[in-house]
């Protein structure tokens, strides 16, 4: 609850003291708030009013030296130091400076003026009073500040939601609107749901829709040597300050090119109680920022904290998503089989049976069986063949996906690899690949495995949305083409296409439109990761709502080599 005096304890043995002293302040106020003047005609009254009376905090203490002994107001003084806050300020006020030495109890007792009773004039005693009320307030701001970088430190491991951080910066904030008697509302984000959440926004009978449009604007013409802007709501007489700041490393986010929707904007919205004066601004805007860099601080922190617990997640997705595209492969590529070695053992039995009929049969018959044979040979060795390949890229597939080698790889054949592998899955859908190749040796180093569970995660991608819903299934380019010292992949469809609000989530972790098909969220996370972070590349995507998709993959022509666990 906000204060409307500062608390002052008068201790001398005289009456007409507390009367003058009483007298001398009574129509004085600092920040638009009087004195409350509290008496104590002995250091014994004083300790009693201190310990009784422990819910009235005081600003300041003036205390007599000699009372009901010569040292009974140091005494006081010692008591003060070693019970209550150092943010209770103290002025010694005597008529025997000789009993208390002026640089030995300033330094021994922590005392802020020594005052000689006859020196006491009104403007003087004033202005030493507000001086220690300003030092008083300043104590409790670092004090306050301290304990709020505490709770940091010990909170911030538990803390996993930005609304828990509020939760922690809650004590500084209140304490921010007692200490400059305001009202203070704290948007950590620029976003009207979000808003809404302020512990004060209803209270104060403030139109948010007004107030959110208005943010939004004065964000996009932020000058960042400007601290404040006015704004005052209309209809409502209420006048505020609006402070804004964005986060750190918003900066660095924009020269790796990291989406806009990663950039945090967020604003203080405040009124001051006694006005908008130039020293009272700026005494809250000083405060203010504390709070803002301490914020800051803390809600990157927690960023980069679940940043890298999902890298975490996703590598270990990584490798069992691996697992089961292996395991998905073997039962594709098993299937895929049957065809070509049913053929060739049909055609086996054909050549037997033709060459047992021709041993026997009359020479008009002789030419149609060995026709016949010869076209059964060719059916032989054709699907022999087929199925040849279907093991050999299968082989390489799966090999890489298991070891993680780096090695030297023609590119476009790990791409063909893999749409092999994923033919007979792409045929069920009609869906048909075209592979287009710009030169016929493509050298690259890196990581086959890693590249081929981007294709294959693309390729399954394709198969299940692109072109769903239609019954002819559809066309797919697939391009390789050196450029500089980097190779671009382009795989394209011309299929279904995605919406903006879709296309801008994407590659963000467990974000997807096909839960009830069975899609985790995973794949093109997983995907936009190992493009990045283990081949050292770059991927991007463009799409149109029933125009279809492309997916662009920049690669170094030689990777990075890494460490496996790196990789893993």
């Amino acid at each position: 609850m906000m204060k409307e005096a500062w608390n002052l304890l008068v201790v001398d043995d005289e009456q007409d003291m507390h009367e003058i002293t009483s007298l001398a302040l009574k129509r004085k106020k600092w920040r638009n708030k009087g004195l409350n003047v509290i008496h104590a005609y002995s250091a014994k009254e004083a300790k009693s009013i201190l310990e009784e009376r422990d819910e009235v905090f005081f600003e300041v203490a003036i205390i007599d030296v000699v009372m009901e002994t010569d040292e009974a107001g140091l005494d006081l003084c010692k008591y003060i130091r070693s019970h209550l806050p150092n943010s209770v300020r103290i002025i010694l006020r005597t008529g025997q400076a000789g009993k208390a030495p002026e640089e030995q109890v300033l330094n021994e007792y922590d005392i802020d003026h020594y005052l000689s009773k006859t020196d006491a004039t009104p403007e003087k005693l004033f202005a030493l009073i507000r001086s220690c009320i300003h030092s008083s307030q300043d104590l409790l701001t670092l004090k306050a500040y301290g304990h709020q970088m505490k709770s940091l430190v010990q909170s911030l491991p538990s803390a996993k939601t930005e609304m828990d951080l509020l939760l922690l910066m809650e004590e500084a904030l209140m304490f921010l609107d007692i200490k400059h008697s305001a009202a203070t509302l704290f948007f950590y984000n620029i976003d009207k749901n979000r808003m809404l959440e302020s512990r004060i926004v209803k209270d104060l009978g403030i139109e948010l829709s007004e107030m959110y449009e208005t943010l939004k604007n004065v964000h996009k013409d932020y000058k960042s040597y400007q601290l404040c802007y006015d704004y005052q709501q209309p209809g409502s007489g209420l006048d505020w300050k609006i402070m804004l700041f964005q986060t750190p490393c918003r900066l660095e986010m924009i020269e790796h090119g990291i989406s806009e929707k990663f950039h945090r904007k967020g604003a203080f919205v405040f009124r001051l109680k006694y006005g908008f004066t130039k020293k009272y601004l700026q005494e809250y805007i000083q405060d203010a920022t504390i709070f803002l860099e301490n914020w800051c601080m803390a809600s990157e922190s927690l960023r980069l904290q679940n940043q890298v617990e999902k890298e975490k997640l996703l590598r270990e997705q990584m490798y069992y998503e691996r697992l089961e595209g292996i395991a998905t492969m073997v039962t594709g590529v098993a299937h895929e089989m049957n065809t070509p070695l049913g053929v060739a053992m049909t055609s086996n039995k054909m050549i037997q049976t033709l060459a047992e009929e021709l041993l026997s049969a009359p020479d008009a018959d002789r030419q149609d069986i060995v026709k016949d044979l010869t076209h059964s040979c060719s059916l032989l060795e054709r699907n022999i063949v087929r199925a040849q390949e279907l093991i050999k890229s299968f082989k390489q597939l799966s090999s890489g996906q298991l070891t993680d080698q780096y090695d030297e790889f023609d590119i476009a054949m790990v791409i063909k690899d893999c749409i092999e592998t994923m033919s007979p899955d792409l045929r069920k859908k009609q869906i048909k690949v075209l592979l287009h190749a710009e030169n016929e040796n493509n050298d690259w180093k890196g990581y086959a495995s890693h590249l081929s569970q981007v294709i294959i995660n693309m390729l399954q991608n394709i198969i299940r949305y692109a072109y769903k819903g239609r019954d002819n299934g559809g066309d797919v380019k697939v391009s390789v083409e050196p450029k500089n010292s980097s190779y671009i992949i382009e795989i394209e469809d011309y299929g279904n296409g995605m919406p903006p609000e879709v296309l801008q989530f994407i590659f963000d972790p467990f974000f997807t439109t096909g839960r009830k098909d069975g899609g985790t969220g995973l794949g093109l996370a997983i995907s936009h990761n190992i493009v990045t972070n283990i081949l050292g590349g770059n991927i991007e995507c463009s799409s149109e709502v029933d125009r279809g998709t492309k997916f662009t993959i920049t690669l170094p022509q030689e990777v990075v080599k890494r460490q496996m666990g790196d990789i893993l």
